[in-house]
């Protein structure tokens, strides 16, 4: 492309009824979301799962999918849950935004809808910390982190995975699969998984 046509090509930035437009076609479709609202909180709970579905959904967590905090909380990343709704439930599940993510102290607020089959199916709040001075995390990996933090609040609210709030199964998982030790300068414990041994 020759320099003279480059120079009569528009971006959005110069076509502001452009960026309006845009802008007017994401606030209908918040608005839309919205106004079903309503009907969707009337299908709560009235959602039929098939013995399949329940199998995988309520399945045992895999222990060795478990990750650890440095304050020895545990918990399964993100991930782990999209792939059982996926295996359950195929493209017919979604998570929802409920506006735009907020800055409250530091953390990135966001609220979703969970839904499965076009029915609400569960809402949470998902939060994650955020330092605009951070060299390693911006404020879009922030909100993808609340996003995260809220699909597993989602599942955690309909019963997937309780183990990892119920303290006999966290004791005897960080027994098996993790330990505490001391890092950094000056020493300070901290959890992490246990150091698999390399196989010969």
């Amino acid at each position: 492309m020759s320099e003279q046509n480059q120079a009569v090509i528009p971006t959005v930035e110069e076509l502001p009824e452009a960026k309006e437009k845009s802008l007017e076609s994401k606030e209908k479709l918040s608005e839309s979301i919205v106004q079903k609202i309503p009907q969707m909180i009337s299908s709560v709970g009235t959602i039929l799962l098939s013995e399949e579905e329940k199998e995988i959904l309520f399945a045992p967590v895999n222990e060795e999918a478990i990750e650890i905090r440095p304050d020895g909380i545990i918990y399964l990343p993100w991930v782990e849950y999209a792939k059982r709704l996926s295996r359950a439930f195929g493209f017919e599940w979604a998570l929802l935004p409920d506006g735009k993510p907020l800055m409250v102290n530091n953390k990135v607020m966001w609220p979703f809808f969970l839904i499965v089959r076009g029915q609400l199916a569960a809402y949470s709040i998902g939060e994650q910390s955020y330092f605009p001075t951070s060299a390693t995390m911006s404020y879009s990996d922030a909100a993808e982190g609340a996003k995260s933090n809220a699909l597993m609040r989602c599942c955690k609210a309909k019963g997937i995975s309780l183990e990892l709030w119920t303290p006999e199964f966290v004791r005897n998982w960080q027994k098996k699969y993790a330990e505490c030790v001391n890092e950094g300068m000056p020493p300070k414990l901290k959890w992490r998984k246990k150091q698999k041994e390399p196989k010969n």
